[in-house]
C-alpha cells in the first residue's frame, strides 16, 4: 500500500509542483551562468526602476549560444542599457542596467542568418549580446549621445 493523505491523494501528487518550480529555478540558474548573465550581475545589477523606452519580448543571443527568446525586456537611455528578462524568467536572472561606456558595438558573425549587431557587455566581462539591427536601431535611437558606436554600422 502506497502512502496517502487523508482524502486519498498519493503524498508524492502533493510533491509534484515543488519539484517542477525546484527544476525551472535550477535550469534558469544553469541558464544564467551559462549565458553570463550571473557573471554581468554581479556588477551590473539594476538598482533602481528604469523609466525610459522598453522594448519587449525581445530575442536576444548571449554567449555560449544562450539564446533567450521572446523572454527579455530591453531600454535604454542616455546613460545605458536596461535588460531584464520576463517575470517566469526571474529566478537567477536579476534586471541589469549597463552604462554605455562599458559596452562595445560590432557587427555580428558572418554566417548569422539575419542581419545583426553584437554589443558586447562588460569591459572585463566582455558578455556577448547579439541583438537584430532593428533592435539596435531603437536602441541607438533611445541612447542619443549616449550610444557607443563612432562608426555607423546600423546604417544600410
Amino acid at each position: 500500500m502506497s502512502a496517502s493523505s487523508p482524502n486519498g491523494v498519493p503524498f508524492y501528487f502533493w510533491l509534484f509542483p515543488i519539484y517542477l518550480v525546484g527544476l525551472w529555478v535550477a535550469i534558469s540558474y544553469v541558464v544564467g551562468v551559462w549565458s553570463g548573465w550571473r557573471l554581468l550581475s554581479e556588477r551590473y545589477r539594476a538598482n533602481e526602476e528604469f523609466t525610459g523606452k522598453r522594448f519587449r519580448w525581445l530575442q536576444v543571443t548571449m554567449r555560449w549560444g544562450a539564446h533567450y527568446g521572446n523572454a527579455l525586456n530591453a531600454g535604454a537611455d542616455f546613460v545605458g542599457l536596461y535588460i531584464a528578462p520576463v517575470f517566469l524568467f526571474r529566478p537567477a536572472h536579476q534586471p541589469l542596467f549597463i552604462p554605455w561606456s562599458e559596452i562595445a558595438v560590432g557587427p555580428s558573425r558572418w554566417w548569422d542568418f539575419y542581419l545583426s549587431i553584437t554589443l558586447t557587455l562588460g569591459r572585463e566581462e566582455q558578455i556577448p549580446f547579439r541583438i537584430s539591427k532593428r533592435l539596435a536601431r531603437k536602441l541607438r535611437y533611445s541612447a542619443g549621445a549616449g550610444w557607443p558606436d563612432p562608426r555607423n554600422l546600423l546604417q544600410l
